[in-house]
């Protein structure tokens, strides 16, 4: 079955075809990856944030309270801090010697400085460190870069010991299913070059394929609702009812402007500078809302794009709308239904609308008047709240920060236990965004490493 292009590149997710919440069409790009979005855009430097949520690590202790014990802010923070290799630098937030570069951009374009200006002039206050005591506030993001060069998960942590003897690396296999013997997973079978093959596990079997791939897996190895699994025609292993579920996901919707002259290339990152905050009513440890800046266009959907501008991204990082993925065929090269459901619970629409509205309160301000020609999205038509509900419903897209689908906890839905090991299976864990209970206030590429990290000490333990 060939994989359908999207109309909009923005709007895609790495599996299947589905709707968003208000009936946005959403289709795969023509790609998998291994599991890390450090990789997800090859332009890009990645932006690092750890969520720290408050004086309490709020994000993390919320999923203590939802029983994933030993995984609190105490807990995890000396492994976000064991990966780092802050060149500014160790402190109280920051560590040194770790495999992952992390560096502050000390040449910022200068349409950032304005988006940064604009922001405390709209009455944001200036935060030096996203990763500090409080995330609210406007201010400029970390790159994880070495000598000029982007450094991924891959870069950073595999690159270095690709000669180890115990690691074999298999490129552009497709993953079927893990093989489970009398109730213990022993391996993996996997298609190359058209070619059926089966890798023996001595010990136990660690999935690390993502949010989509990794449920898709359990769900074509037998691991998942028997209802559904009977439906097409794949033998229940496991009967959990919880894979494929509680997927969810940061929206995210461009506010575009066209330039009064074309923008002078960057000299650090396409995505440099932010701000985070709360929206109307919102009583979180840390902020629900998180508006970007690019100094490129980065479309909305339906509307036109111009040749020079800049974008604000209006981001909600504290969603409530859950969906679900579901499996349309027992091939492995089918891609599996993804149903994100986005904008379905009615605080995530108006949450976004707040973003959006506060973006374009910063983008109006005098620090934007040598650059700003026009508003080009929602544009100057949109003057009521019911106008920028319309634009919210039409132009959505995603943060491809999706996360969830086969969630750590100790109840009936739950996937994994609080040591990553699949629940009914012996020998099996999954070690991925998949994992998280409730997708953190951030980037989701520092805590899908922490999880790397945290399930290398469960499994030597």
């Amino acid at each position: 079955m060939p994989i359908p292009t999207p109309a909009n590149p923005r709007i895609c997710l790495t599996s299947g075809v589905s709707r968003l919440g208000r009936g946005t069409p959403v289709a795969p790009p023509p790609h998998r990856r291994s599991g890390s979005d450090s990789a997800d855009r090859t332009q890009e430097h990645r932006t690092r944030f750890r969520s720290r949520q408050g004086p309490l690590g709020g994000d993390y202790d919320g999923w203590v309270a939802q029983g994933c014990t030993r995984w609190g802010w105490d807990d995890v923070r000396p492994l976000f801090l064991r990966s780092e290799d802050h060149l500014a630098g160790a402190d109280a937030h920051h560590a040194t010697g770790g495999p992952l570069p992390v560096s502050p951009i000390t040449d910022p374009h200068p349409t950032s400085q304005a988006f940064v200006d604009a922001a405390l002039a709209a009455g944001h206050k200036r935060n030096e460190d996203f990763n500090g005591e409080d995330m609210r506030g406007a201010g400029f993001n970390e790159m994880t870069v070495r000598d000029g060069r982007r450094m991924s998960a891959w870069q950073s942590f595999a690159a270095p010991i690709l000669g180890h003897p115990a690691l074999t690396v298999t490129t552009d296999a497709l993953i079927d299913r893990v093989v489970v013997e009398n109730g213990r997973a022993v391996g993996v079978e996997y298609v190359l070059g058209g070619e059926r093959h089966v890798a023996r596990a001595g010990a136990e079997v660690v999935l690390s394929a993502g949010t989509i791939d990794s449920p898709a897996i359990l769900l074509r190895s037998g691991i998942g609702p028997a209802a559904h699994l009977r439906d097409l025609g794949i033998d229940v292993v496991e009967n959990l009812a919880g894979v494929g579920e509680n997927l969810h996901d940061h929206p995210l919707i461009s506010v575009v402007y066209e330039s009064t002259k074309p923008l002078p290339d960057g000299q650090a990152n396409l995505l440099e500078a932010q701000f985070y905050a709360d929206s109307t009513g919102w009583t979180g440890a840390a902020p629900d809302l998180q508006p970007l800046f690019l100094h490129l266009v980065y479309p909305a959907e339906g509307y036109e794009m111009p040749e020079h501008g800049y974008t604000i991204a209006a981001g909600l990082v504290a969603p409530k709308s859950r969906g679900t993925l579901r499996l349309a065929s027992a091939d492995p090269a089918t891609p599996a239904l993804v149903d994100p459901r986005i904008l379905a619970d009615p605080y995530d629409l108006e949450a976004l609308c707040d973003a959006i509205e506060m973006s374009r309160e910063v983008g109006a301000q005098q620090a934007f008047d040598q650059w700003r020609k026009r508003e080009v999205a929602p544009g100057p038509e949109a003057t009521s709240r019911d106008d920028i509900r319309e634009f919210a419903r039409r132009s959505v897209g995603t943060y491809h920060h999706q996360a969830g689908t086969c969630r750590m906890g100790v109840d009936e839905l739950a996937v994994v236990d609080p040591d990553l090991r699949v629940r009914g299976i012996e020998g099996l864990r999954v070690a991925d965004a998949s994992i998280m209970p409730v997708v953190p206030s951030c980037n989701t590429n520092a805590p899908s490493i922490r999880i790397g990290e945290k399930a290398a000490d469960l499994i030597t333990a």
